[in-house]
């Protein structure tokens, strides 16, 4: 059995400024958080982690180091966790978004199946985030640890959770989700 305990990045700016960030857009931690990080550093004390593993952009690197420091874990970076394209509305503003891509703002934020294959202009479907996360964590959990921590973003998580049947509309960003993986299901235990 492993145990992943998936957490999303600290707040940047953006995220502040309610602007989606997704791939091309690399923002690094604003104070808040890196307050945040060093908060979930603190809840993770007692996970025994082995390692973490973290999306190689600067929010979710920056908070898997806090983490990892706070804790005395490595941490190595996979392009795998990386967040997911976007496409054109990256760096724009949620509003801005839903006024723009009306349809494709309301599909996205759909979490029943038939919604899956909603996508922005240029962007990955849900469908695509979520089997390239399943197939990545499957990875992962399948490593010689025990204890694995993952720093991700807020869409790769949404889907990959939801394959779970887990809807979970908003990540937070001071708290690990635990996962476990047993003879290669997972299951989400909180």
């Amino acid at each position: 059995m492993t145990t992943l305990f998936v957490f999303r990045h600290g707040q940047t700016d953006m995220n502040k400024q309610r602007r989606w960030q997704g791939k091309s857009v690399d923002s690094p931690l604003n104070d808040e958080g890196r307050r945040q990080a060093r908060l979930l550093a603190k809840k993770m004390a007692q996970s025994r982690l082995d390692i973490i593993y973290s999306s190689p952009l600067k929010r979710a690197l920056e908070t898997a180091q806090i983490i990892g420091e706070a804790l005395c874990v490595p941490v190595v970076a996979d392009d795998r966790l990386t967040e997911a394209s976007l496409g054109d509305t990256e760096g724009k503003t949620a509003e801005d978004i839903r006024r723009l891509f009306p349809k494709e703002f309301a599909d996205w934020h759909n979490l029943d199946d038939a919604f899956l294959d909603a996508r922005f202009p240029h962007g990955e479907s849900k469908r695509e985030i979520q089997q390239k996360m399943i197939a990545a964590m499957t990875d992962l959990a399948q490593r010689p640890y025990q204890n694995i921590g993952i720093a991700a973003h807020s869409a790769v998580i949404r889907y990959f959770i939801l394959s779970m049947g887990v809807r979970m509309p908003d990540i937070p960003h001071d708290r690990a989700l635990k996962i476990t993986f047993i003879d290669g299901v997972f299951r989400f235990d909180g």
